[in-house]
């Protein structure tokens, strides 16, 4: 009785073992942004609360980023005019309806993971852009 006893609980400890290592394997988390640079350029377009409360959204976005880390994530007003200007005359923004003193663009470095959350395996420092569409009204 001992004996059958003990071999159950080994058999059980193996099933759990492989359990865990099948999860281990197909997990993948959410981007992670707890350790993200955050810096702010001189702005004459927007007040610093606006771009402070675009940070938010962009980390919330980033999220659905599997396996990828956030490193940084800035505003820099010269570059944020030249990508609007190429959004609104050559991109989706005049077709959209906004206005190009409504949009606020944000760049950002990440590092990619393993399981590569849609990006290249391994790869550091993309520079992804977010364009928001701010309502000043």
């Amino acid at each position: 009785m001992k004996k059958i006893r003990s071999l159950f609980y080994r058999i059980l400890a193996v099933v759990f073992l492989l359990f865990v290592a099948i999860f281990l394997l197909f997990y993948e988390p959410d981007g992670r942004t707890d350790n993200t640079v955050v810096i702010i350029g001189k702005s004459d377009k927007f007040s610093e609360a606006e771009i402070q409360a675009a940070i938010p959204f962009v980390k919330g976005k980033f999220k659905g980023f599997t396996g990828c880390n956030l490193t940084k994530l800035w505003y820099d007003e010269e570059v944020s005019n030249r990508i609007t200007n190429s959004y609104m005359h050559g991109g989706k923004g005049m077709r959209n309806g906004v206005k190009a003193e409504n949009v606020l663009v944000l760049m950002s470095s990440f590092e990619v993971g393993p399981s590569g959350g849609g990006w290249d395996l391994k790869s550091k420092l993309h520079v992804f852009r977010l364009k928001l569409d701010i309502n000043k009204g």
